[in-house]
């Protein structure tokens, strides 16, 4: 009969071979290595490996609560160079740290970790509600993919942001999915003057003129939102070391300020890599998203207020930060969202 196979995603963990005494001849399956299709590489004695068994009287399969359980039982580890023989009973069963899903497992418990909350494959159920369960009214907070894992993936409640120098988008999903537009903002990136408009994809690699550069970059959102930017003697704000979003309003003489040129709070878009500038054309470290309404900047990105709020709610949701994508469709792309220099 044909046997069932099973293939080992190659992150799981090694499996670890515990001995047994030697158990009769009728407890005994056959273990059969099989080559990595991918690689075309056999693998070590006590790596994770593919595998078919079957016991002496012919029944072949698994149970998946039994794999992945505890350990295998081997009265010698298994090579991969011939069919060995190993002890069973009455299951053959593996110690790995990461189940069938590729997510940890904790040993202790025997639940598994999927970032945003932990699951119980005995019960099969999550323990926890989804905390992105906001999004899905129409959909029960413990379901996993909406109920279809044949054809979906959990996205884990990732967002991502693309940012087109006129507009935010806000999606939902994994960076470069498009598929579900959440949020769309206002916004505009690029100086100009009485003799050229800068705010065009075009020139994005001038310092002090040209919009952000295109590339990726993230929002560290793990700091206080709530804090002050530092300033300077000369009273300019100071760069953030650690990023995140800060607070422009300030003090003075217990009447509280901020300036229109920088609006009320920023996040500072670090790089992860930037595409449109080199390192030597401008300064790819000091671009900010802000909520002032000037529409002109020297470089960072302007943007309605009602982002930084979301932003918060997604902090609060548990996330500690946010990809950011700057993208123009083409060299003469406008970046900006006002109309005419005169409405300005």
């Amino acid at each position: 009969m044909m046997l069932p196979q099973f293939r080992v995603p190659s992150q799981f963990s090694k499996i670890v071979f515990s001995p047994l005494p030697k158990l009769p001849p009728m407890n005994r399956c056959r273990l059969d290595c099989q080559m990595n299709p991918l690689t075309g590489i056999w693998p070590a004695c006590g790596d994770a490996i593919s595998y078919r068994y079957a016991s002496p009287d012919g029944d072949a399969g698994h149970n998946n609560q039994h794999l992945g359980a505890h350990h295998v039982s081997a009265a010698t580890p298994p090579r991969c160079d011939d069919a060995t023989t190993i002890l069973h009973s009455p299951f053959l069963i593996l110690n790995w740290t990461h189940t069938f899903s590729a997510k940890e497992r904790d040993l202790e418990t025997g639940l598994s970790y999927f970032g945003a909350r932990y699951y119980s494959s005995d019960l099969s159920i999550w323990l926890s509600v989804d905390p992105m369960s906001d999004k899905y009214p129409s959909l029960s907070p413990y379901v996993y993919c909406a109920d279809n894992p044949v054809k979906l993936v959990d996205i884990d409640g990732c967002d991502w942001v693309l940012s087109t120098g006129n507009k935010v988008y806000w999606y939902a999903g994994d960076k470069g999915d498009r598929s579900t537009l959440l949020h769309t903002y206002n916004a505009s990136s690029g100086n100009y003057d009485k003799d050229n408009d800068y705010r065009q994809a075009q020139y994005q690699n001038l310092r002090d003129k040209g919009p952000t550069p295109e590339g990726e970059y993230f929002i560290n959102l793990v700091p206080d939102p709530e804090r002050s930017a530092k300033r300077g003697k000369d009273g300019n704000f100071l760069r953030s070391g650690v990023g995140g979003i800060e607070q422009l309003v300030f003090e003075v003489n217990g009447i509280k300020c901020y300036y229109p040129a920088w609006g009320k709070q920023r996040a500072l878009l670090q790089p992860v890599k930037v595409t449109g500038a080199t390192s030597a054309e401008r300064d790819n470290n000091s671009y900010y998203m802000h909520d002032s309404e000037k529409c002109f900047t020297h470089g960072c990105t302007e943007v309605e207020s009602g982002f930084f709020e979301q932003l918060k709610t997604y902090r609060d949701e548990g996330n500690e930060k946010i990809d950011v994508v700057i993208e123009y469709p083409n060299a003469q792309h406008r970046t900006t969202s006002c109309k005419t220099n005169s409405d300005e």
